[in-house]
This record gives structure tokens, sequence and C-alpha cells, in this order.
């Protein structure tokens, strides 16, 4: 993928240390000329324990990517939304058609850059993060119920066709960081950390100091 110019990506993910199945899947994509974004980034956590979570983040990933390239340049807000309505579709279809999927869910955390402005899209308890300077702002907000084992209360799949993402459209800065990650990361390694890898490090090695910190925890 050729990354546009202005833009430093990082990528990192592991299986754990718990589980021997990675139910976490990750998208870059640098759409050609036309399209209705520069570049856009999004990370899925599959349902832990249920049959299908690896699947369920690939097809949500998948889905997501189908919808915001079909979808009309000019209007990035409505393409994210297009994006989040075919990924319900895909895992749901996906789930139908295959018996042992049939509950099976994904977080879906997505963010889509504009020349000026970016759109984040979420559903679920995967996280988006944003260093602007030396200030770290959590920008989205967990779908999920802490009292009740981390049950997460809004998914793409989890039986259902469609689903409600939360939408935002960001002001961009020169210089801004963001950090797209799922409770892999955010349940383990504490906000300094994170404050002090995104700082001080490219976003490659940011991405992979942050997954040995949470591997480490």
């Amino acid at each position: 993928m050729k990354v546009p110019r202005g833009f430093q990506l990082g990528v990192a993910t592991h299986t754990g240390v718990v589980r021997s199945t990675n139910e976490d899947d990750y998208l870059l994509l640098a759409p050609p000329s036309g399209q209705p974004c520069l570049l856009f980034a999004a990370v899925a956590d599959g349902m832990g324990g249920v049959t299908g979570g690896a699947e369920a983040s690939r097809s949500g990933l998948r889905g997501f990517a189908s919808g915001l390239l079909a979808a009309k340049p000019g209007d990035l807000d409505a393409a994210v939304r297009r994006a989040f309505d075919t990924a319900c579709r895909r895992v749901h279809e996906q789930a139908r058609a295959v018996p042992a999927l049939r509950d099976m869910g994904t977080t879906l955390t997505a963010i889509a850059f504009g020349p000026e402005t970016a759109v984040l899209g979420h559903i679920g308890d995967s996280r988006a993060f944003r260093l602007r300077g030396n200030r770290l702002e959590q920008l989205t907000t967990d779908h999920a119920s802490r009292e009740q084992q981390n049950r997460l209360l809004r998914v793409i799949g989890g039986g259902q066709a469609a689903e409600v993402p939360d939408l935002e459209v960001l002001e961009l800065a020169p210089g801004d960081r963001f950090l797209l990650c799922s409770d892999g990361v955010w349940t383990t390694v504490p906000d300094a950390r994170l404050i002090e890898v995104l700082a001080r490090h490219d976003a490659q090695a940011a991405a992979e100091r942050l997954v040995q910190s949470a591997i480490s925890a």
C-alpha cells in the first residue's frame, strides 16, 4: 500500500498469553483517487468465547471496506455510515449461512481521513485515542457493561442485521497521533505509557512497543 504523503502508519497484533487464536484484526487502506477519503484505518475484535470470533472481525472489516469504497465522493460522513451498514450486513449474512457462526459478533472502530477532517465511527469496546501535544484524549465511548463481566452492549453481528455506530467528525491538526486498539491494549497499558510511547517513537515502533507492553503486563 502506498501511504499518502503526510501520514505515518504502524500496525501490530498478537494472539496474547491466554487464547490460542487471535480474534483481533485490522485493516489499512489508501483508496485510489476519486474515493471519499485519503486513508482509512480500522480495528475489530471478535467476540471472545463465541465460535467464529476471528471470522466475525475479518468479515466486518471486509464489509466495511467494501461499503466505503462503493460510496460516492464528497460526503465522508455518509460514506462511513454506509461502510458500517455494509459491515453489519456482511457479518449477519455470514452468520446465517453457517449455523456454527450464528452468534458471532465483533467490535469495529474505524477512522477515515480526508484532507482537513476525519470521521470516526465506533461500535463496541475497542477504542480510539488522539495524542495532541502532551494530551491524550479517548475519542470513543465503550459500549459494554463492566458489571457483567465486560458484556458488550452493542456489536456488529450477535444475531442482529443492523447496528447504528457512534460517528464523530474530527478536525485535524499537524502532529496529531491517533491510536486504534482493542481491549487487549487499553485494559493493560496505562495512559502514561500510551503517551510516552506515542510521543517518543515513530508509528511502527510505537505499535510494536504498545503490543509488547500489553503482553508484558
